[in-house]
Parts: structure tokens; C-alpha cells; sequence
């Protein structure tokens, strides 16, 4: 049996310096030709940045990502 692809779900948070970074991403990531081939497609991605000298409500996004190949050279595009 060999396993060509997989669902990743990801929620994490980082605190430093009196901020909290909050980080979210589901995606689908294509490895059967790895290592020669990788893709992923993040199908959700969002963030959002609150804590010292940011406003109040801190700043949030979401964002587009869709690399693919050996060095991954696609970029991923962040809004907020």
C-alpha cells in the first residue's frame, strides 16, 4: 500500500514579548512523487496577531497558499 496523499488540520499559538500569534491552516498535501514532487493546497488559512502596542481587536487575516514542486517557489499571499 503506498499513501500518495493526506489532510492536515493545524492550530497552534505562539506567545512572545507580551503577544500571542494564533495560527490556523487546513490543507491537502500530494507526496507520491515525493522527493522529486511535493504539492499542498491550503484550503483555509488565517491568523491573527494581538498583544502589546497593537490595536485593541490586534490585526487578523487570512491568506492563500498553493506551493508546488521540488523548491517550492510558489508564493503563499497573506491578507489582512
Amino acid at each position: 500500500m503506498r499513501i500518495t496523499g493526506a489532510t492536515v488540520d493545524f492550530s497552534g499559538r505562539v506567545n512572545r514579548d507580551q503577544r500571542d500569534l494564533a495560527l490556523n491552516f487546513s490543507a491537502t498535501v500530494q507526496g507520491g512523487d515525493y522527493p522529486h514532487s511535493l504539492k499542498a493546497d491550503f484550503t483555509q488559512l488565517s491568523w491573527q496577531l494581538r498583544g502589546a502596542e497593537l490595536p485593541p481587536d490586534g490585526i487578523n487575516g487570512r491568506g492563500v497558499c498553493r506551493p508546488a514542486g521540488r523548491k517550492m517557489t510558489r508564493p503563499c499571499v497573506l491578507t489582512t
